[in-house]
């Protein structure tokens, strides 16, 4: 049972919950979701299979689940990713597909589509973006994590898009003071040419994912 499979099992057995209990087992399930990214998903869908089974058993019993594994929703999130290989090849696929996402994106709005100037390329302004891109992916895990340790649903919210925001701001209006240092500049025609030409080569790449994924469900 893998994939799908297991999450249609999940969702159909998450319906015997109890309000709390499936509250709990909720935000658990979401946390491990979202770490799926990094992890060995399939692994972590195992666990939250398991852990499922035994909340139920422990429900028959009476028992509810923060008092049953001792541990709060994040807690045992933790606890269950510490038993799980993180897969570093995908956190990387995850930080080159950011990068050059954004880099290709803020080169495409710096072209003067409509007009004949020259578009600045300054080695500055895109390795300033590629440390803040790929900082801010693996920053953004941690941010989640402590967000999720707030009590509070609605600090928690702030935390994370406060962080968000923050994040897209700098990338957005850090370039503009950047962008015409040690800059050098590509005719309008030609930038044109080479973005279209690597927005080609980004849509047969997001097809290519797209399917390599569905095969993998």
């Amino acid at each position: 049972m893998a994939g799908e499979k297991y999450r249609v099992q999940l969702t159909a057995l998450a319906e015997n919950l109890n309000p709390k209990n499936r509250l709990y087992f909720d935000r658990l399930y979401d946390t491990l979701l979202l770490n799926g990214a990094i992890y060995n998903s399939e692994v972590v869908s195992e666990l939250a299979y398991d852990v499922l089974l035994d909340l139920l058993d422990a429900q028959a019993d009476g028992i509810g689940a923060e008092s049953y594994f001792g541990l709060s929703a994040i807690q045992m999130s933790k606890k269950l990713l510490k038993q799980v290989d993180m897969k570093t090849k995908s956190l990387r696929n995850l930080t080159i597909w950011t990068v050059l996402i954004g880099l290709f994106w803020n080169y495409a709005v710096s072209i003067s589509w409509f007009g004949i100037e020259p578009t600045p390329i300054s080695w500055v302004c895109y390795l300033f973006e590629i440390i803040l891109l790929s900082s801010g992916v693996f920053l953004l895990f941690k941010v989640f994590w402590f967000s999720l340790l707030v009590k509070s649903k609605r600090l928690s919210d702030i935390i994370l898009w406060s962080y968000i925001f923050i994040v897209l701001s700098v990338f957005l209006w850090g370039p503009r003071f950047l962008k015409d240092f040690q800059a050098l500049y590509i005719s309008s025609f030609s930038s044109k040419i080479i973005c279209l030409i690597l927005f080609s080569v980004y849509v047969l790449w997001a097809i290519k994912f797209i399917r390599s994924t569905a095969n993998k469900l």
